[in-house]
């Protein structure tokens, strides 16, 4: 017979999803307790996933990229990153999605900005609501669960995805509770509708009319607050033994103009009849759309109205009805060569000795032209801008 055990060995409980504890895990030989920051400060205590998703589509300018990178490394380096505080991800898009870095890989500081400074622009077409599924689907968080996301989108242009796709994703995004995803529209190309779809109210957008005013909005609520997830203070532990709560009502950190209500993980600011919350998500505003008939919708912010228009559509001269928009205006539709707008949408055609590349915007060079075929001929891509003529 083998020997009774004389001892059992502890297991520490906080090794998994942080015990399920909001901040501080604490172990004990006969269990773990969930307990709070004493003084949080967010440049030393931070604890969440941040992920850009940035638009690389050829049609964005290179200035804008560059601007996207300045934003980045801005947030970056005023933040702890590290396994065990923020970890960062970036995504990449145009008709393709893909990571450029992977939350689980460990990178320091250094390692990301070093990265962002070597992103580049490539690829055609722009699928922003695909690139948000994809963040959905396809981010680690395995283990960190119970940590909080922070997503960032950056584009400077309208998906070339059909409507319905760009609704699902914007409802996706805002039904993932554990998301806290923001989108920031830059220069004269972005769609309100399509930004307002994708974040669902106007605290969750920001329309940027030039790359130059970028930097701004990472130090400016309510961009900034999501950012530092938690207000700089002492915490207490909530009934529930896991989540902990400051009231920041009880302060004046909330910053509301009319009144404030505070839950656990967080504050919300409240408005009177008849008026609306700001894009700061602290000022109350007239609603200045009651004010005003649109043709098809309408968003009321900083003491005036912009109305907006659906997919394939643009504002006309009086800011009111919705007419076709040319495509063509927007970096040349993304088309290689020659851009034609049709009504309601595009068509990007070659010159003579070229036909059109699957993508439907690169046009490539005919080889079946000097076809010496006996019966016909079709040519298929080996490799980018290299084709191989195929006889049948």
């Amino acid at each position: 017979m083998g020997k009774a055990p004389t001892a059992c060995n502890d297991v520490n409980e906080c090794l998994v999803e942080n015990g399920k504890c909001q901040q501080k895990c604490v172990n004990r030989p006969s269990g773990f307790k969930c307990e709070c920051y004493d003084n949080y400060n967010p440049q030393l205590d931070a604890n969440y996933d941040l992920v850009f998703v940035v638009d690389r589509s050829d049609s964005t300018p290179e200035e804008y990229l560059d601007a996207y990178k300045s934003f980045m490394k801005k947030i970056v380096i005023e933040r702890p990153v590290s396994d065990n505080n923020v970890r960062v991800g970036i995504v990449t898009y145009a008709s393709d999605v893909e990571f450029e870095v992977n939350l689980e890989d460990s990178n320091s500081q250094a390692d990301i900005l070093n990265i962002i400074d070597n992103l580049r622009i490539y690829g055609s077409g722009r699928k922003t609501a695909n690139a948000i599924d994809f963040l959905l689907d396809q981010v680690d968080r395995k283990g960190r669960e119970h940590i909080p996301m922070v997503s960032i989108l950056l584009t400077s242009g309208i998906s070339d995805e059909d409507r319905l796709k760009v609704i699902l994703a914007g409802w996706r995004v805002q039904a993932a509770t554990w998301c806290n995803a923001y989108s920031i529209g830059v220069g004269p190309f972005i769609s309100e509708e399509e930004m307002f779809l994708l974040s669902g109210d106007l605290q969750h957008y920001q329309l940027i009319s030039s790359p130059d005013l970028l930097n701004d909005v990472a130090s400016r609520p309510p961009l900034d607050e999501y950012l530092d997830i938690f207000f700089p203070g002492e915490y207490a532990l909530l009934a529930d033994g896991i989540s902990c709560n400051i009231d920041e009502c009880s302060t004046d950190l909330h910053g509301c103009s009319y009144q404030c209500q505070d839950f656990p993980n967080g504050y919300r600011c409240l408005c009177p009849p008849g008026s609306i919350l700001g894009q700061d998500g602290k000022t109350c505003d007239i609603d200045w759309c009651q004010t005003v008939t649109c043709e098809y919708g309408c968003v009321s912010r900083n003491s005036t109205f912009n109305c907006i228009c659906p997919q394939g559509k643009q504002l006309s001269a009086d800011g009111r009805t919705c007419e076709d928009l040319d495509e063509c205006r927007q970096f040349n539709g993304g088309c290689s060569h020659t851009c034609a707008n049709t009504s309601p949408s595009y068509e990007c055609t070659c010159p003579e000795g070229m036909i059109i590349s699957e993508d439907m915007r690169t046009c490539k060079i005919n080889i079946c032209l000097k076809n010496n075929c006996e019966q016909g001929c079709s040519q298929q891509e080996k490799v980018k801008h290299d084709f191989l003529k195929m006889c049948f």
